[in-house]
């Protein structure tokens, strides 16, 4: 088995893990989401992230050898589309992280400084979640709800229709 093939599983098997605890586990956050969520997310945007450049000299046609020759729960059927799931992961990382850190500000601190990065976050997060949305649009409603499926992301929040697209 080749390295390509056991990252390609490796990848599958943590976006298993995301829909798992999206729908097993109780949310943590005021986003609707676990910390073990938000963890399994970080671990399978990092390792998107390397393989991404790892797959980066095939041809299309040897991607998707790649992905038919390997037994996928979630497959993806072009290097393209790959990359655009990356991107959207990074934008819902940076959502999340401006969320926690907006969250333990309004919980922790106090004074004109606290204001300030309060409405930096803000903008941070709003910036994220609009990017997204512009992506996501771009990639239409139903490769979006298998992106939405693949990685778990819960509905409250993330499901077309909420994000007006």
């Amino acid at each position: 088995m080749s390295s390509l093939t056991r990252d390609i599983i490796a990848i599958d098997m943590l976006k298993q893990e995301l829909a798992e605890k999206s729908v097993t586990h109780p949310t943590d956050t005021s986003d609707g989401v676990s910390t073990d969520y938000l963890q399994i997310l970080k671990q399978c945007l990092a390792r998107c992230k390397i393989f991404q450049k790892d797959i980066e000299p095939l041809s299309e046609f040897e991607f998707t050898q790649l992905v038919t020759s390997s037994t996928l729960e979630y497959p993806v059927s072009s290097k393209q589309l790959f990359a655009i799931y990356v991107r959207l992961l990074e934008f819902v990382q940076e959502f999340y992280q401006a969320r926690d850190k907006i969250v333990h500000i309004q919980e922790n601190e106090f004074g004109d400084s606290a204001d300030r990065r309060l409405d930096l976050l803000q903008t941070r997060a709003i910036k994220a979640k609009s990017q997204f949305k512009t992506v996501a649009k771009a990639l239409g409603v139903e490769e979006y709800r298998s992106f939405v499926h693949q990685h778990g992301l819960p509905k409250d929040g993330w499901d077309w229709e909420q994000l007006r697209l």
